[in-house]
């Protein structure tokens, strides 16, 4: 994740966690990203602007920034682009948020796109096959999405091909993924949605959403429609990578009962289990500005 006009201090020393400072009149990680979303940053000498090192971090606390990966460093006029902890030395040091060139190396190819350039994406295009997925009732899927850098989303729709009895709704929501690859922080969530007819359902989005990276897509129902799936031969592109047996970071779920509750957040520890779905991944498709 990148976000506009960052800026903090530190005079952290060492290898370890970096307790950040405001600077007045610059947004601060946490006013951007809030808790334990990754994000791209990088630490400069405050007096003479020259670099320390760039890396991946999250907050832990608005205060606390929790380092994860190590990207590039500059230390005694050698470049080196080692994972490696970079000790901090003495002195105030800033910390912005800037693009390291491998962000910008990552922008794969999506399903929803005319033709070259991707917004949104579920799979690579190696082995994708579409059929159908009956949903159980009263359990709630998480199904993660790529988003490019800089999409404005708008709304998710998604196709009944079976019809749920009479009366019956589902709720959709978008939420946040954290470091750990769980669903975090809730975005926005729908009100009741019927799946009691076949076609197209859409749910626009309370205020269109400025996204990038990873998020999951959250679907709850009383019934049992069949939706538009990725079927069990298709090769999912998931946080962990590409998963050609729809496990492992694929679909989660968890049974909620009957209330259509949008947990907040979606975790091992709150009862969800990642698991196969032998019949496919439902299609939830992101509709962008």
């Amino acid at each position: 994740m990148l976000g506009n006009w960052i800026r903090q201090t530190t005079t952290t020393t060492g290898t370890g966690d970096i307790t950040v400072a405001a600077v007045t009149d610059y947004p601060s990680l946490n006013d951007i990203f809030g808790l334990n979303r990754p994000f791209y940053y990088g630490v400069l000498d405050d007096a003479t602007g020259k670099p320390i090192y760039s890396g991946i971090g999250h907050l832990s606390s608005s205060t606390t920034l929790v380092r994860d990966k190590t990207l590039a460093s500059e230390i005694s006029n050698t470049y080196s682009n080692a994972d490696t902890a970079i000790t901090l030395p003495s002195g105030t040091k800033r910390i912005v948020c800037f693009g390291d060139a491998i962000a910008f190396n990552l922008a794969p190819h999506g399903i929803n796109t005319p033709s070259g350039g991707s917004k949104g994406m579920y799979t690579v295009a190696s082995s994708l096959a579409r059929g159908t997925t009956t949903l159980i009732a009263d359990r709630l899927y998480i199904i993660p999405i790529f988003i490019a850098a800089g999409s404005r989303l708008t709304a998710i729709k998604f196709r009944i091909t079976t019809a749920a009895a009479a009366g019956k709704v589902a709720k959709l929501a978008l939420h946040t993924m954290n470091v750990a690859g769980w669903g975090d922080k809730q975005l926005d969530v729908s009100g009741n949605l019927a799946v009691d007819a076949t076609g197209v359902v859409s749910w626009s989005l309370t205020t269109p959403l400025k996204l990038a990276g990873w998020h999951y897509i959250a679907f709850t129902c009383n019934g049992t429609p069949a939706l538009s799936s990725f079927t069990a031969s298709s090769e999912m592109l998931t946080p962990l990578g590409i998963d050609g047996s729809l496990d492992a970071m694929a679909v989660a779920y968890k049974a909620i009962g009957t209330t259509l509750t949008m947990n907040d957040p979606m975790d091992a520890a709150s009862g969800f289990t990642f698991a196969a779905v032998a019949s496919g991944v439902p299609i939830m498709i992101p509709v962008f500005e």
